[in-house]
């Protein structure tokens, strides 16, 4: 029997792409799950949640599914190329697609495909832990005095999202992996990372946050009309300085891509999870 909905599963180091998935789970009810980066080696499926980063590999464009749902959608530059070879799929989808970030929209529009920035999954993450005071919290952010907030915090903690063995780690796993580090997020009075599944997840929680841009995220698509709504660092020449004036953070919250995003997962999970999973085993 075919299985009525699939999402993604990854096989990478980075535990924000568990992130993403974790917050999907909040609207949509199924355990069955397609490796993001292999699609077309699965069983099928007659739906097929796509969302975030795409893609990490040549195997493109995903096998005939009887419906793909887009969701915060981001091309990576590497993969434009490939993209735009495949924009016929795309438009066969019929639908609008809801991007991730501003730069994503402009690449599909300028295709000639229907595009909306509508913000990440992760800004519909709601908080279930009390905040603990007097704890910063350091996430791939190197703890220097160079920007060292002009706040004392008589706990600094460390994190990353680069987590050994990720590759080779179960779904369970990679799920406890982000249950832990979400739980820390909230707890934190202050978290500085560079990391926009770090940043966005704090957003969505409260919780004050300091967005320190590094070469891997200073591309222009990757945050566009996301620094907007938060303090953040800009590095130049190898020197900081705050865009803040080195205050405590304030949060700003994108209230109005988390009411679209939210909507949108909302709907997509009364519709999914509305039909039978007529599977006998789930992944």
């Amino acid at each position: 029997m075919i299985a009525e909905t699939a999402l993604l599963r990854f096989t990478t180091r980075n535990l924000g792409d568990d992130i993403q998935s974790f917050a999907v789970r909040q609207f949509i009810n199924s355990d069955h799950t397609l490796d993001r980066d292999c699609l077309d080696d699965g069983p099928e499926f007659q739906n097929l949640v796509l969302f975030g980063w795409l893609l990490q590999s040549e195997r493109w464009p995903p096998p005939a599914i009887s419906k793909v749902h887009p969701l915060a959608i981001h091309i990576a530059d590497g993969s434009r190329e490939l993209m735009s070879r495949n924009m016929e799929w795309w438009k066969r989808l019929e639908t609008t697609i809801p991007c991730r970030d501003a730069s994503s929209a402009e690449f599909f529009l300028r295709h000639g495909v229907s595009a909306i920035f509508e913000g990440c999954s992760t800004l519909t993450l709601k908080r279930g832990e009390p905040q603990q005071s007097g704890t910063v919290l350091f996430v791939d952010a190197a703890k220097t005095t160079e920007f060292w907030p002009r706040v004392d915090f008589p706990k600094v903690l460390q994190r990353t999202h680069k987590i050994p063995g990720m590759q080779r780690a179960n779904q369970e796993f990679r799920r406890q992996a982000v249950f832990d580090a979400l739980v820390a997020y909230q707890q934190a009075e202050l978290v500085v990372t560079s990391r926009l599944h770090v940043m966005l997840p704090c957003l969505a929680f409260g919780t004050p946050v300091l967005y320190i841009k590094d070469d891997l995220f200073n591309r222009p698509g990757n945050c566009t009309r996301i620094l907007d709504y938060l303090p953040h660092v800009e590095v130049w020449d190898g020197h900081r300085s705050y865009s803040t004036g080195g205050r405590l953070p304030i949060n700003f919250r994108p209230d109005a891509l988390t009411h679209h995003v939210t909507r949108r997962l909302t709907d997509l999970g009364k519709l999914l999870n509305s039909a039978p999973d007529t599977s006998q085993n789930a992944e």
